[in-house]
């Protein structure tokens, strides 16, 4: 309940939709608490935070409510500069090798689109390389003392994944040096084009590149449908895309867009990011736009049952290797997924925990910690399950719409 009228609280401040006061006003104060969580869960106190402070609706926000959001946008502020010092530092050095980067997602974002770099959170800094140039950039970051400094070849880093292994320092964010933008079935998609269609821009007195506006729109819907599978923690993937479409209006050229997406096979993850992000967040989108990703009456209907799962709290989350099995045909294939989620293979330990070392038992103490987490997670879900509460019950009616989901997004581009 909370999630919804959060996000729908963000949604009549940041599109000035003439509801923002009659729902705050509606909003009894001790639902603050929640709503409140559930920006901090989403990320998007900073943003709600900027919008809400410039809407009549500010003055019926009980006092300690607008504190509290204050706090967290000053926080993200400090954050994000840090954060975006540590950018300028790196792009810096890789500009004096004439390495060029083109800077993704969270920090390219927060200095391009919002018009505050506080208002789009950040935990690591995500660059796009070139391959011929991977080997040297681990190499620099390695040098200014990013770990881990024992790591496989870039090749092997690289099998089934789009970008390296993170690279991490004491007291800074982690670097997600990428080599694509995702893998589609296992296979990394090429860059070229990518290459060709970005811009120079000035990140703090340093050149990096960014994404065309097309090819980022692009990127935010892999983002969210592909590598994240749509989930709950990258909703504010939905706002970027809002926010691109207000910062680009007219410049966007949505034939091109859906060509490409279309040409890519992922038609249909792209055109059901945006629909979604249109109804959750109001983002400015016209049918004949979606057509051009080949939109259809069927992807209204799974867009807007996803609209509904994101904005479910009754389900208890199930394993992510349920929703792998689904994806599989055949029993073979499914307990291969399941055996892989018992026992990951090393580089899947390495990814997840930003760590690598040769030595045996410390490879048998990742795994020991992996499992004692899996436990932990698990406990709660398999007592809902046995005791077939109503949020198991849940959880297994999102399951079968999740499968019905993956299935239309698998059978068209």
């Amino acid at each position: 309940m909370e999630r919804k009228r959060a996000v729908s609280l963000l949604r009549a401040v940041s599109t000035n939709d003439g509801d923002a006061v009659s729902l705050i006003t509606s909003t009894p104060p001790a639902a603050w608490h929640d709503i409140l969580l559930q920006l901090q869960l989403l990320e998007l106190t900073p943003y709600f935070y900027s919008r809400l402070v410039r809407s009549p609706a500010a003055e019926h926000v009980p006092a300690e409510v607008l504190h509290r959001l204050q706090e967290t946008y000053f926080l993200h502020a400090a954050r994000n500069t840090l954060i975006l010092e540590d950018l300028r530092k790196i792009i810096g050095i890789l500009g004096q090798q004439g390495i060029e980067a083109i800077v993704l997602k969270g920090a390219c974002l927060a200095e391009t689109i919002y018009d505050d770099i506080a208002l789009r959170p950040m935990h690591d800094i995500d660059i796009l390389i070139r391959g011929k140039d991977l080997c040297s950039v681990e190499d620099i970051l390695i040098g200014e003392g990013y770990g881990p400094r024992v790591r496989p070849p870039v090749s092997e880093q690289l099998l089934g994944h789009h970008h390296l292994i993170p690279f991490t320092r004491h007291g800074g964010p982690s670097f997600e040096v990428h080599a694509a933008l995702t893998c589609i079935d296992g296979c990394a998609m090429l860059m070229d084009g990518f290459w060709d269609r970005a811009s120079c821009v000035a990140f703090g007195g340093q050149s990096a590149f960014i994404l065309s506006p097309e090819d980022l729109i692009l990127h935010l819907c892999l983002h969210f449908s592909v590598n994240h599978r749509f989930s709950i923690i990258e909703m504010k993937n939905l706002c970027d895309i809002c926010e691109v479409i207000r910062r680009y209006n007219t410049a966007i050229d949505w034939q091109t867009l859906g060509d490409r997406a279309r040409g890519y096979g992922i038609g249909r993850y792209v055109s059901c990011t945006l629909q979604v992000a249109a109804a959750l967040f109001g983002a400015e989108l016209r049918v004949e736009d979606l057509r051009r990703m080949g939109h259809d009456d069927s992807g209204t209907t799974i867009a807007d049952m996803l609209s509904d799962l994101l904005l479910d709290e009754a389900a208890i989350p199930l394993p992510d290797a349920l929703e792998h099995m689904d994806r599989k045909n055949g029993l073979f294939s499914k307990a291969l997924v399941l055996a892989s989620s018992v026992a990951p293979p090393r580089s899947y330990l390495e990814q997840k925990y930003g760590v690598t070392d040769t030595g045996v038992p410390f490879y048998h103490s990742l795994y020991l910690r992996y499992w004692i987490e899996s436990l932990m997670r698990g406990g709660e879900i398999l007592l809902h399950l046995l005791s077939g509460s109503r949020r198991a019950r849940a959880a297994m009616q999102r399951r079968r719409e999740i499968v019905l989901i993956n299935n239309w997004l698998r059978s068209g581009s």
